[in-house]
């Protein structure tokens, strides 16, 4: 170091990095161990709390899904009492979702052909792509 001062004890050895041209040695600001900074205590713990209040209302809507309906009308936080499935197999009857899972495997499958970005490519009759061209007409290059 041109300075002539020793690095402090507790700056391991992988944190030394040149700093200028002539390759000088200098020591990366590195804290002590076992201090944590005020700024990364808040911040993971205002982190932590968005992720709880962002999953609330998923917790409770699948805790829901396994009450009955006067369960969910009057409990409405409690856990269900007598835990269900039947609900499951009711919305499944009653809208249809088994045919909306197949006409929806129907229409995507035989567009995608398994191949990732294939809806981004105009094919002509001769199964040749076509160019892409952007607002003003003009050809892009391929992506």
């Amino acid at each position: 170091m041109t300075s002539g001062t020793e690095a402090p004890r507790y700056v391991a050895a992988s944190s030394y990095r040149p700093v200028d041209s002539s390759c000088q040695i200098v020591p990366a600001a590195v804290r002590p161990r076992g201090t944590i900074p005020v700024t990364t205590i808040a911040l993971y713990a205002f982190l932590s709390l968005y992720c709880l209040v962002s999953m609330f209302p998923l917790i409770w809507v699948l805790l829901s899904s396994f009450k009955n309906n006067n369960e969910i009308l009057t409990q409405i936080l409690a856990l269900p009492k007598h835990w269900s499935i039947d609900n499951y197999f009711k919305a499944w009857d009653d809208a249809s979702i088994g045919s909306g899972m197949i006409n929806t495997a129907l229409i995507t499958v035989p567009f995608t052909r398994g191949k990732p970005g294939a809806g981004r490519a105009v094919t002509t009759s001769t199964g040749t792509p076509e160019p892409v061209t952007g607002p003003t007409n003009e050809k892009l290059p391929p992506t």
